[in-house]
C-alpha cells in the first residue's frame, strides 16, 4: 500500500513539474543529447558545437527556473509568460555566441572561467527568489533549506539509479557476451543525471512562499550536522590557522602561499555553517550559537589580513594572475561580510546578493579578471623588454618578419640578450597569457598582424593536435628564443627546451634519479642546432652532482650525458630511423611508440638509461623528417 501510495504521488508530481518548468526540462534534455553526441562523436569537426550546446543548456537550467518563478511572482503575471521565456532564450543565445567556436579560442581559459562565474551567479540568483515574493529572513532561509534538502535527496536517488542501471548492463555484457560499448555506461550516467535528477529535483520545488515564511521548525538532523560536525571542524581549522599566524609572528617568516587557500576554505565552510545555524541561533535560548557566529566573523578578520599579506607578496613578485585576482576579490568580499556581521541586524541575504554582484562585476569590463590580469602581465613584460632594449616607445626594435622559412631558421643570435633569469620570466609571462588569456594582447608591439598569422596557421593545420603554439610564435617574432636558454654572440647556436615544471627525481631500481621531460615544438629541430634539453643537479654523499643531457649538432642524432667531469655519448639515429619510416606510412606523423631503452656504464661509475615513450616527427620533404615532439625519461646513476 505504501509503495502504491508513493507511485500515486510521484506521477502527479512529475506531471506538475513538467507543466510548471517545461523550458527547464527542455534544457535538461538538451544537456543529455549534447553530451551523448560529444561522447559518440567527440573527435569530429563539430566538437565545439557539442560543447557549446552542452554549456548553453547547462546555464539554461537555473535561468529557466528563475524565469518561471519570476512569472509566478507578484511582479509579473501569466500575461508576461511568453515575453519572459523569450528573454530567457535570447540570453541563452548570447551565452552560446560568447563561447569558443574555433580551436584557437578554446586554448584560452577565459571563456570557460567567465561561463563558470555566470553559471554560479545564476544559481545564486535562485537563492534570492523569496525577495520577489516580498518575504522576510525566515522565508528566505526556509526556501533555501528546502532546496538544499531536495537537492540532497535527488542526488542520492540519482546515484542509486545510475549505479543500478550500469551494473545491470554490465551483467548483461558479462553473462551473455553482449557487445555493449563502454560509451553506453557514460551515456546512462549523463541521461540520469541531466533528465532524472533535474525532474526529481523540480518535482518538489517550493511554491507556497507564505507557508515558508510562517514555518518556525528547525530540522533536528540539520541542527546536529551543523552544530556537532561542521562547527567543531570550523573551530579546529581556526585554531590551526591562528597557531600558524603565531608562528609567523614569532619567527618573523613570510607566510606560505598555501595558507591563502586554507583561509578561503575556512571562510567558505564557516560561512556555510553559520548560515545553516542562523534560525537556530536567533532563538533566545541559543545565545552561545549566536555569539559564536559573531566571534567567528571577528576571528576571520585577522586571518583575512594574513591572506592579503600572502597574496600581495606574490603579486609584488610576479604580478596579477587569475588565481591571485580571485583570491584578492574573495578576500575583499569576505572582509565585507565579516564587518557587516558585526552589526546587530545582520541580514543573511547580503551574502548571496553581494556575491552575485562581485561575480558579475569581476567577469566583465577593464576591471574584470581577463582584461585586468592580461594587461597587468603585459605591463610586467613590457617593463622587462624595455629595460633590456627589445622595446622602445611601445614598439619592438628588432621584429622578426614572418615567413614559413624564417621561423625555422631563426638563430636568435643578436646584440640583445636577456640573462637566464629574465629570459625564463619572459617565457613564463607569455606562456601564462597563452594558457589563460591570449597573446593577442601583445599585438600592439608588432608591425605585422601576428594574431591573423596565428589564426591562419591554425586553419592550415591538418589536425587540432598539430596546431602551432601561440606562445612560441609570438616569442619567435619578438626575436626571443621560445625554448628557454638565451644565446649570446660567443655561444654556439643552441636552443634549450624549457619545461615550466621542475624535473622530478626519485630512486628507481639501482638508479639514483629519474628526470622526465616532454616537449612539443612549433618548429622542427634542424640538424645544425645543438639542443640542450635540461640541466639538473642533486646532492649525493655531500657532493654536488651536475647532470646535463644534450643533443649535439650534426646529421646523426647524438645524445651526450655529462655528470660533472664524466661524459658519455650515444648515437640514437638508428632508433629514429624506423620511426621516420613509420611516419612516412602515416602521412608524416609518427604514432606513440613503445619504450626505446638503452643502458650505458663507463669506467668512472656513471650510468644512465634513456626512455623515449613518445617521439613525433613531421614530413620535411619527400624523404626527410624533422623531430617536432618527444617524451624523454632519463635514469641517472651518479658517480661513486
Amino acid at each position: 500500500m505504501q509503495q502504491k501510495s508513493f507511485i500515486q504521488k510521484l506521477i502527479p508530481a512529475a506531471r506538475q513539474s513538467f507543466l510548471r518548468f517545461p523550458l527547464t526540462l527542455l534544457c535538461a534534455t538538451g544537456i543529455a543529447v549534447s553530451a551523448i553526441l560529444l561522447i559518440e562523436n567527440g573527435n569530429d569537426n563539430r566538437l565545439f558545437t557539442y560543447v557549446n550546446l552542452l554549456l548553453t543548456f547547462a546555464i539554461g537550467l537555473p535561468l529557466s527556473i528563475a524565469a518561471q518563478l519570476l512569472v509566478e511572482s507578484p511582479f509579473l503575471n501569466n500575461r508576461h509568460r511568453s515575453w519572459t521565456y523569450l528573454s530567457c532564450v535570447v540570453l541563452l543565445l548570447i551565452v552560446s555566441i560568447s563561447l569558443p567556436h574555433t580551436s584557437w579560442q578554446i586554448q584560452s581559459a577565459v571563456p570557460f572561467i567567465r561561463f563558470a562565474l555566470c553559471f554560479a551567479s545564476a544559481h545564486l540568483l535562485l537563492a534570492l527568489i523569496p525577495i520577489l515574493y516580498k518575504k522576510g529572513i525566515n522565508g528566505f532561509w526556509n526556501y533555501n533549506k528546502a532546496l538544499f534538502i531536495q537537492l540532497f535527496i535527488a542526488q542520492v536517488f540519482t546515484i542509486a539509479l545510475t549505479w543500478g542501471l550500469q551494473l545491470a548492463f554490465l551483467a548483461l555484457k558479462l553473462l551473455f557476451d553482449l557487445d555493449i560499448s563502454e560509451k553506453l555506461f557514460f551515456e546512462i550516467a549523463v541521461v540520469v543525471y541531466s533528465v532524472f535528477h533535474t525532474w526529481f529535483f523540480l518535482s518538489n520545488y517550493p511554491s507556497d512562499f507564505d507557508a515558508l515564511e510562517a514555518d518556525q521548525q528547525y530540522p533536528k538532523g540539520l541542527q546536529v550536522f551543523s552544530q556537532f560536525i561542521l562547527l567543531p571542524l570550523v573551530t579546529l581549522y581556526l585554531l590551526i590557522l591562528f597557531a600558524y599566524g603565531t608562528k609567523i609572528i614569532l619567527s618573523w617568516s613570510w607566510p606560505k602561499g598555501l595558507v591563502s587557500y586554507l583561509i578561503v576554505c575556512i571562510a567558505s565552510i564557516g560561512g556555510f555553517t553559520f548560515l545553516l545555524l542562523h534560525p537556530y541561533a536567533e532563538k533566545s535560548a541559543h545565545t552561545l550559537i549566536r555569539n559564536s557566529t559573531r566571534w567567528y566573523y571577528r576571528l576571520l578578520i585577522p586571518l583575512l589580513g594574513l591572506l592579503f599579506i600572502a597574496i600581495f607578496m606574490r603579486i609584488n613578485d610576479y604580478g596579477f594572475t587569475i588565481s591571485r585576482y580571485a583570491l584578492l576579490v574573495f578576500g575583499l568580499w569576505a572582509l565585507s561580510v565579516a564587518l557587516y556581521a558585526q552589526f546587530r541586524q545582520f541580514n543573511i541575504r547580503y551574502i548571496p546578493m553581494s556575491l552575485v554582484v562581485v561575480l558579475l562585476i569581476s567577469s566583465v569590463g577593464p576591471w574584470g579578471f581577463d582584461s585586468f590580469c592580461a594587461n597587468q602581465q603585459k605591463s610586467r613584460l613590457e617593463k622587462i623588454l624595455t629595460q633590456s632594449g627589445y622595446i622602445k616607445n611601445g614598439k619592438l626594435l628588432q621584429e622578426t618578419r614572418y615567413s614559413d622559412t624564417s621561423l625555422k631558421t631563426t638563430s636568435f643570435v643578436s646584440n640583445l640578450a636577456l640573462n637566464d633569469s629574465l629570459h625564463r620570466e619572459v617565457i613564463s609571462i607569455v606562456q601564462y597569457l597563452d594558457e589563460f588569456h591570449t597573446c593577442s594582447v601583445l599585438e600592439s608591439w608588432f608591425q605585422q598582424p601576428v594574431d591573423s598569422i596565428y589564426r591562419n596557421l591554425c586553419r592550415s593545420a591538418p589536425q587540432a593536435s598539430m596546431q602551432p603554439s601561440e606562445r612560441e610564435l609570438y616569442l619567435t617574432l619578438m626575436g626571443i628564443d621560445p625554448n628557454g636558454h638565451t644565446t649570446t654572440n660567443d655561444e654556439n647556436n643552441s636552443v634549450q627546451i624549457y619545461d615550466e615544471h621542475e624535473p622530478t627525481g626519485y630512486s628507481i631500481d639501482d638508479y639514483t634519479y629519474m628526470i622526465e621531460m616532454e616537449q612539443q615544438l612549433i618548429n622542427p629541430i634542424m640538424a645544425n642546432q645543438s639542443v640542450l634539453l635540461f640541466d639538473s643537479s642533486f646532492q649525493k654523499n655531500d657532493k654536488q652532482v651536475n647532470v646535463s643531457i644534450k643533443q649535439l649538432p650534426g646529421e646523426a642524432t647524438i645524445w651526450v650525458i655529462a655528470a660533472n667531469e664524466f661524459r658519455d655519448t650515444l648515437n640514437l639515429s638508428a632508433f629514429f630511423h624506423p620511426l621516420c619510416n613509420d611516419a612516412k606510412k602515416k602521412n608524416g606523423i609518427a604514432p606513440d611508440t613503445k619504450d626505446l631503452t638503452l643502458t650505458k656504464n663507463n669506467a668512472q661509475g656513471l650510468g644512465y638509461k634513456l626512455y623515449f615513450p613518445r617521439i613525433e616527427v613531421k614530413r620535411k620533404n619527400n624523404s626527410n623528417y624533422n623531430l617536432i615532439g618527444f617524451k624523454l625519461r632519463a635514469l641517472i646513476r651518479n658517480p661513486n
